[in-house]
């Protein structure tokens, strides 16, 4: 088959004190990565391998006795569904990556406690991708004798440096009062140069190179962006009982315009060892550590295009006379008032060891209001654009997250446990001066709202009330109108704006991505030269998105179903679970609702590390000071009612407003890895 990947890295880090006074150090970790790619998610006419897989009749082989594959068109529908084995086999899709990360620093003792560092980072990359799809790809394209063959070469060169340089101060006077104080810049810049060539007329499959074809297009791209920074941070503590930090930081992007480029984001707080108090002390055998803190900032985050900002061209041909003539047109709005998402956050926790170590106890409450928010607005189609990106808005992320840590068995035989759980909960504050809800697609059309009073990225569609039993139901309640309305056996859908009929207006909130709670445990145990741990994660609560329903749940006979949609309405004495098979749907049956919005809660045995180190005086021996041996198992097994792959899935991620979205996901592979660590 077409897929695979290998992956190899090697790390180098030195560090040595040159003088008494100056200590440097260099880390570089060169990596060569390659694989064979495959479209794997998204919908069937994308070649999503998933979905194609999923959807292919069941009752077709995979290959006849003559050599050739079945596809969609071997149906009495003829569907262009094509063979996912036959993509597998003929698709070339080649990976290259070469990456190199690497830093160097110097630290120098200017006086005693005043110090300076300096460090100059790289991160080196050129990537490239060919795709080759012959001319026996395509849907149909075994039927028909040949598709047209196409073939690709994208590649990317980029580089990143990072230039850090900060001086610190540090003293204690009087064995009580303790300050460390920090000062520095930083300067980043990213530059990264696309290139694109498509080609086309290939005379056969057996040389996918490009230039055996003809070279029809093509596309190159340069964009680079720079970000500098000043920040100071200061760090008081009276005896180790009262804690104090300062800090300041501003920070200028080239993403932003002039005069809105820069930001400032300060942020305080403070800490309170209880312990340390007198009228704690009758309670130390018990409660050995006890602090209590606080915090209050404002961060920002610049994550858009590189020329967001900016009004920008494309392509566009116009008519002179009677020649068509190439040219520009706009293909983005300028918004030169674009600036800074800005967070600003209050954290309250507590923290306590108790029985000598045996258990530490975190508790954190947490409330960050995100505000100017870097959105993709619609705009009206009379405005000749689809979108302006602006800040926008306000939403809330409020909860609670708690960690627990015990160590169970400290003799010869040593168990120790690590639990934590998280709440969220995350609600849209404001939207513009209109409050107008925002609606994004994912897989299909208006998959997504944002809307005041509920999550980020809520699921949209029509809410399912059940399913019309009979002829005497559709007389009680709304149906959809028309021709192609409700009959009998067709879902029956809530009345939202109760007008009496089912139309788009009734389309309303169906689910979120939002879990009641995240949680994790791990499990870590030990005996002699042996150990062994077990993460364990989980979500609970969790809404996913289940897109594939759009073909594998929509009972028109043209391609597989899901296996529980047998159970569907076939008659009034047979009403079944799901709704009528049909080949011409009716009553807005295959449209994107609440049957679609599936239970994601999940426990994953994340990892699974056994290890064996050799005792130290055998290391000794052969000139090593450690040497271990290990085994490790990720995803080991995960348990939940969730029917698809993947309930992690999440299709176009690259959009905070449409998330959860499983449309053909891959599954999670179970990882088996063997090492060795050694030191020297």
């Amino acid at each position: 088959m077409a897929t695979g990947f290998d992956r190899f890295t090697a790390r180098v880090n030195l560090d040595a004190d040159l003088t008494r006074k100056l200590r440097a150090g260099i880390n570089l970790t060169p990596s060569l990565t390659r694989g064979n790619g495959i479209n794997t998610e998204g919908a069937t006419q994308n070649d999503g391998i998933i979905n194609l897989t999923l959807n292919m009749f069941p009752n077709l082989p995979v290959q006849y006795e003559d050599g050739t594959y079945s596809n969609g068109q071997n149906t009495d529908f003829g569907v262009n569904l094509e063979n996912p084995v036959w993509i597998l086999k003929n698709y070339h899709e080649k990976r290259r990556q070469l990456r190199l990360l690497g830093t160097v620093f110097a630290e120098y003792a200017i006086l005693e406690g005043l110090s300076v560092r300096s460090s100059f980072g790289v991160d080196l990359g050129n990537r490239s991708t060919h795709i080759f799809r012959p001319n026996v790809l395509g849907a149909g394209a075994q039927l028909r004798g040949s598709a047209p063959a196409r073939g690709s070469l994208a590649g990317i060169q980029s580089y990143n440096w990072l230039n850090e340089n900060t001086l610190t101060y540090t003293r204690t006077f009087n064995n009580a009062h303790s300050i460390t104080a920090l000062a520095g810049f930083t300067a980043q810049r990213q530059y990264n140069e696309e290139h694109l060539m498509n080609a086309q007329n290939f005379p056969n499959n057996f040389v996918p190179t490009l230039g055996a074809g003809q070279i029809n297009g093509g596309d190159h791209a340069i964009t680079e962006w720079t970000l500098l920074s000043y920040l100071a941070r200061v760090n008081y503590a009276f005896k180790s009982k009262y804690l104090f930090t300062g800090t300041i930081r501003r920070d200028g992007s080239s993403r932003f315009g002039p005069g809105v480029r820069w930001g400032a984001f300060p942020s305080v707080s403070a800490g309170w060892r209880l312990s340390e108090e007198a009228f704690m002390r009758g309670l130390s055998p018990v409660v050995n550590d006890l602090k209590l803190r606080g915090s209050y900032g404002l961060t920002g985050n610049n994550r858009i295009p590189v020329y967001g900002h900016l009004g920008l061209l494309q392509a566009s041909n116009y008519v002179r006379g009677t020649a068509i003539t190439p040219g520009l047109a706009p293909a983005t709005l300028t918004n030169r008032n674009l600036s800074w998402e800005k967070n600003r956050q209050l954290d309250i926790g507590l923290e306590a060891e108790l029985f000598k170590g045996r258990v530490a106890i975190t508790g954190d409450y947490y409330r960050k209001i995100t505000y100017d928010l870097l959105l993709n607005v619609q705009l009206p189609s009379a405005s000749g654009y689809e979108v302006l990106l602006q800040n926008l808005g306000k939403i809330k992320n409020e909860g609670w997250e708690f960690v627990l840590n015990t160590k169970n068995l400290t003799r010869a035989f040593r168990w120790s446990t690590d639990f934590n759980i998280s709440f969220n909960t995350n609600k849209v504050l404001a939207l513009g001066p209109e409050g107008d809800p925002i609606r994004a697609s994912s897989g299909q059309p208006n998959t997504h709202i944002t809307a005041i009073g509920h999550p980020a990225g809520s699921y949209f569609g029509f809410q399912q009330e059940g399913i019309f039993l009979n002829e005497e139901e559709l007389t009680r309640y709304p149906v959809v109108p028309g021709r192609n309305g409700s009959r009998a056996g067709d879902i029956r859908y809530k009345d939202v704006n109760g007008d009496g009929v089912i139309t788009p207006d009734d389309r309303t909130i169906i689910g979120n991505a939002l879990p009641d709670f995240i949680y994790g445990m791990t499990h870590t145990f030990s005996f002699k030269n042996f150990d062994l741990s077990v993460l364990l994660q989980g979500v609970q609560g969790m809404d996913v998105f289940n897109l594939t329903l759009t073909g594998l749940g929509h009972l028109q006979s043209t391609r597989n179903n899901r296996g529980d949609y047998a159970d569907r309405w076939r008659s009034a004495e047979q009403p079944g679970k799901y709704f009528r098979a049909n080949r011409a749907p009716t009553g807005f049956n295959t449209e994107v609702s609440s049957r679609m919005v599936e239970d994601g809660s999940y426990l994953n045995i994340r990892t699974v590390s056994f290890g064996y180190s050799l005792p130290a005086a055998a290391a000794k021996k052969i000139f090593l000071g450690r040497l271990r041996v290990y085994a490790n198992v990720q995803n080991a097994w995960i348990f939940t009612r969730y029917l698809n792959y993947n309930p992690e899935a999440s299709f176009g991620q690259d959009n905070p407003l449409t998330p959860g979205v499983d449309l053909g996901g891959y599954p999670l592979n179970r990882m088996y890895t063997l090492g060795i660590t050694v030191g020297i």
